[in-house]
């Protein structure tokens, strides 16, 4: 019989760090507060940090039951200027050398945005993540960069924001209220005062109350609606567009910053991807995932190759809506499979790449000839191996003379996403493979104007008073303009983070209430759940959905899956205690890598 896991924060109301041998009681509702930030993405994480650490008193809302948002399920990747890391590697960077690739790449950057961040990056975003433990596993030169500034994580976007997390909990005046959703902004005249909610998981409304409001609800690149809306007028929208932001990037942020008077702004300049797939965890909701497969071929719907498959994002996003339809088949045989990457968390491990994509017949094709193959997917089988055969003659010269994959005409590096690159290899060893693929959303370039402070501006280019705005619901401050380096998004969002907190602090003045962090204890781990199922069904829990629960079905259908016992992931509430049965927050955050990492 399948033992209960239960995830005790899905189930009690959230404290800001309770560990497991207290018996503080929890409070019914929130302390007063210096500073209401809604989400708990790497943005408004940097910003918690940042406000509580010079004593403010932090209230941090969010949708969901975890923090993170769209960073845990991203790449991790981080740009940042002339850093340790890069000196220690050989790397030479500078600001100015920056601020080229920036205005370059973007066209239409913001410069003063662009300016701070070359300057500042690498105290204000490096040296500060490595202060909290976060260690860099490699570099990259991305499309557009002149240099390697890409920073990889090992545990991609996981190992960057959970540091900050776990840090934030040291601080008795940071307060996380989970599964709490924005309805609105209160003002008093022409100032923002508070927020109103409601609980998701009881409907109750509430109105909280504080000098200061933060935005930071990420983008909009999950709302289908938005997206259209505001698609850029010189490409045609794709009928098979894939959603690949956050579960909820839907731009509820940009709804609350207009109400409240706030301009909003470049709202056309999208980070869209040619390499999106279906998303087989999610069927019939149209969610995407950013899948690559370098040693591939794309051949549109007659079986002919159409690009150069190791473009960047953004050209070999314009040739991929070219086409009519504007989708592709990547095609492999069994020895390109292995060079297939997925971007996020969940992807880390290959076995689970080959496992639910490669060799599930639900999302991939496969046949033991490319005639069969061609059959499968509805391409004239004739075309598809007279593509296949060309490839092949020219991986043997050496030369691409249709596309410049590869030999002596080969485009710009700046030009190339590295990802895709790779030895080029004849497709000849069946099985051969086939994979759907088309655009795919990620992420939001446009949003709520805001100056240097993270100040969220009128269309007078007036502060409103008491709102702020940090991350993806501003657009990154424009930084990117029409098109990212990567690795800047995350990186700008923690800085604009920091800046908001800080430039709170600042306007405080008697509201500060300075206290010393904590190092919450280590839990006591036993080994006995024999008791968990007398209180939780699990079956029952997980029977039909329910609001507020999003977070707790997800990992609970893997518990699921995979009969997983309760004592994997909360060892600490081992004995069981009934005075001091509440789950112990650093200690939970361990739990994220079964999920994440595959573990």
């Amino acid at each position: 019989m399948l033992v209960v896991l239960l995830l005790l924060a899905e189930l009690i109301p959230p404290t800001s760090d309770v560990h497991a041998q207290s018996a503080e009681p929890v409070p019914a509702t929130p302390g007063p507060a210096d500073v209401i930030i809604i989400g708990a993405g790497i943005g408004g994480l940097s910003t918690a940090w940042e406000a509580g650490r010079q004593g403010l008193r932090v209230t941090v809302i969010d949708m969901f039951s975890v923090f993170g948002g769209h960073a845990v399920m991203s790449e991790g990747g981080l740009a940042m200027v002339a850093t340790a890391y890069q000196a220690e590697n050989g790397v030479t960077d500078s600001p100015k050398l920056a601020i080229r690739d920036f205005t370059d790449w973007g066209e239409d950057a913001s410069i003063p945005w662009v300016e701070a961040f070359a300057h500042h990056s690498r105290e204000r975003v490096f040296d500060w993540l490595v202060s909290l433990g976060v260690r860099f596993s490699g570099l990259r030169k991305q499309a557009g960069n002149r240099t390697a500034r890409f920073h990889e994580n090992a545990q991609r976007g996981l190992g960057v924001v959970t540091p900050i997390y776990r840090d934030c909990l040291r601080y008795p005046n940071i307060r996380f209220e989970w599964n709490t959703q924005a309805l609105k902004l209160l003002r008093e005249g022409n100032r923002v005062v508070g927020v109103k909610v409601v609980r998701l998981r009881t409907g109750k409304e509430q109105e909280l109350l504080a000098p200061a409001v933060v935005v930071a609800t990420g983008g909009y690149q999950s709302s289908l609606e938005l997206v259209r809306e505001s698609w850029p007028a010189h490409l045609p929208f794709p009928e098979n567009l894939l959603l690949g932001a956050g579960l909820n990037a839907v731009g509820s942020g940009l709804g609350l910053g207009k109400e409240a008077g706030a301009a909003i702004e470049r709202m056309d300049h999208q980070w869209n991807y040619p390499w999106g797939m279906v998303d087989p965890r999610f069927p019939g909701e149209r969610r995407g995932i950013n899948a690559r497969v370098p040693n591939s071929i794309w051949v549109n719907s007659r079986g002919e190759r159409f690009v150069n498959e190791v473009l960047n994002a953004r050209d070999a996003l314009v040739a991929l809506l070219s086409q009519n339809p504007s989708l592709y088949w990547a095609v492999f045989d069994s020895q390109g499979k292995r060079s297939m990457s997925v971007a996020g968390t969940h992807w880390t491990q290959f076995a689970r790449v080959e496992q639910q994509l490669i060799e599930n017949p639900k999302v991939t094709a496969k046949a033991d000839t490319l005639e069969a193959l061609a059959n499968s997917i509805d391409v004239p089988p004739a075309t598809l191996a007279a593509t296949v055969a060309r490839y092949n003659q020219m991986v043997e010269s050496g030369d691409d003379v249709d596309f410049q994959r590869f030999g002596p005409g080969v485009p710009d590096p700046r030009k190339i996403n590295d990802r895709m690159q790779a030895p080029p290899r004849r497709i000849e060893t069946p099985p051969f493979y086939a994979i759907p693929m088309g655009p795919l959303t990620r992420k939001s370039m446009g949003g709520l104007r805001v100056d240097l402070q993270c100040r969220v501006l009128t269309e007078s280019g007036e502060p409103i008073e008491g709102l702020y705005a940090v991350g993806e619901v501003t657009g990154f401050g424009g930084i990117n303009g029409k098109a990212g380096l990567e690795g800047t998004f995350l990186a700008p969002g923690m800085f604009q983070g920091r800046a908001a907190g800080e430039a709170i602090a600042n306007l405080a003045g008697s509201r500060i209430h300075l206290t010393e962090p904590r190092h919450p204890p280590k839990p006591d781990r036993g080994t006995d759940d024999s008791q968990c199922q007398t209180c939780h069904n699990l079956n029952k829990l997980l029977a039909a959905p329910r609001p507020g629960y999003q977070h707790f079905e997800l990992v609970h259908n893997v518990v699921a899956e995979r009969s997983l016992r309760c004592i994997a992931c909360h060892s600490e509430q081992s004995p069981f205690r009934a005075s001091a049965h509440r789950i112990h927050r650093t200690a939970q955050t361990e739990n994220c890598a079964f999920c994440h990492l595959g573990r």
